[in-house]
């Protein structure tokens, strides 16, 4: 399928969002080409370190929360099949996450969660209310005890978009980098290489704002890398706003900042020591970790929460918005 021709299906944006959708498209028998501006996969936000896939609170239901519910639900099959597919290990693993109790507020919540958490979860994952707390989580983080929830799962951002992108080629998919989109329109894109006529053109191109497209933002996340301290089969922990992740290849995450006003959006700066400093203080094993890398990126984000996934025009879909919730939506992505 060379550039010169008239796709079936043209995605632009190699992020979890445009690979997911492409290899969707691809299973249903469509040929597609998959084109980004950089020369590889997960070059955004997609690429970062953190990886984590965790439920909403279980409490005032709306659509949003059901939505990512039935994702979290088909993910070990979704990456499963994924892995197979292509051969590459996205090193996906529903290990849980503690939630440590901070507050008599929190305590006082956490019982109630639970009960919605039974009623609305189902046997996709339960939430409890813990005193006995794991060996490296400082009590001193959790005076009100901690709850431990099953549904959570953690995932490698890398591994999982060279994952969908080996699945995706081996459909016959074809994936084309440092093209650069400077227009699209129904049925044509121009790029800074020539033309490219497709039926139809899903644009995924995470905070890339469009003439035309909805308003869209990046937020800035900064996040590090630890060489270790934690088992690879460790729960994650989640405690205000701030992640820490044990990934499948011993190597712990720690993340992320959610800035709205930055200077610069690849750099990292104090607001990442003050995270590790924090990540340190609830979980001590951490402290004399090397650190490995360093990330900073631009999250997409639209007015709302939520992505945003449906028919800008004829023949042109939109598959944006992702924000801290993009590696956790894919399956639903490919689904739609």
């Amino acid at each position: 399928m060379a550039m010169g021709e008239k796709q079936d299906v043209l995605v632009i944006g190699a992020g979890v969002f445009g690979l997911s959708a492409a290899l969707g498209f691809a299973q249903a028998g469509h040929e597609v080409l998959l084109i980004d501006k950089a020369s590889h996969v997960g070059a955004g936000a997609s690429g970062g370190l953190v990886g984590t896939l965790s439920p909403y609170m279980p409490e005032n239901w709306n659509v949003r929360k059901a939505a990512q519910l039935r994702a979290l639900s088909t993910a070990p099959r979704y990456w499963a099949d994924v892995a197979a597919l292509g051969g590459v290990d996205p090193h996906y693993g529903q290990t849980g996450r503690w939630l440590p109790l901070m507050t008599a507020r929190e305590a006082e919540l956490a019982p109630i969660r639970g009960a919605s958490a039974a009623k609305l979860w189902g046997e996709a994952g339960q939430w409890h209310v813990e005193s006995n707390l794991p060996e490296w989580l400082n009590p001193a983080a959790a005076p009100f005890g901690a709850v431990r929830e099953t549904l959570s799962a953690r995932i490698d951002p890398r591994r999982a978009c060279r994952a969908l992108l080996a699945a995706f080629t081996a459909l016959g998919g074809v994936f084309q980098g440092e093209v650069k989109v400077e227009h699209i329109q129904p049925g044509r894109v121009e790029t800074d290489t020539g033309s490219i006529l497709a039926k139809l053109i899903v644009v995924a191109t995470g905070a890339t704002q469009w003439p035309g497209f909805p308003k869209m933002r990046g937020v800035k996340g900064q996040a590090a890398l630890l060489e270790g301290g934690l088992d690879a089969n460790t729960p994650s922990l989640y405690a205000d706003g701030l992640y820490v992740i044990a990934h499948a290849d011993g190597r712990v995450a720690v993340g992320s900042t959610s800035e709205e006003s930055f200077a610069e959006p690849n750099a990292v700066d104090e607001k990442l020591d003050d995270l590790l400093a924090r990540a340190i203080a609830v979980c001590p094993v951490l402290k004399d970790q090397p650190i490995v890398e360093r990330w900073a990126g631009l999250r997409p984000r639209s007015l709302t929460p939520e992505p945003i996934l449906g028919w800008m025009d004829e023949g042109v879909l939109l598959a944006t918005g992702g924000f801290r919730t993009g590696l956790a939506m894919a399956p639903l992505v490919a689904e739609a």
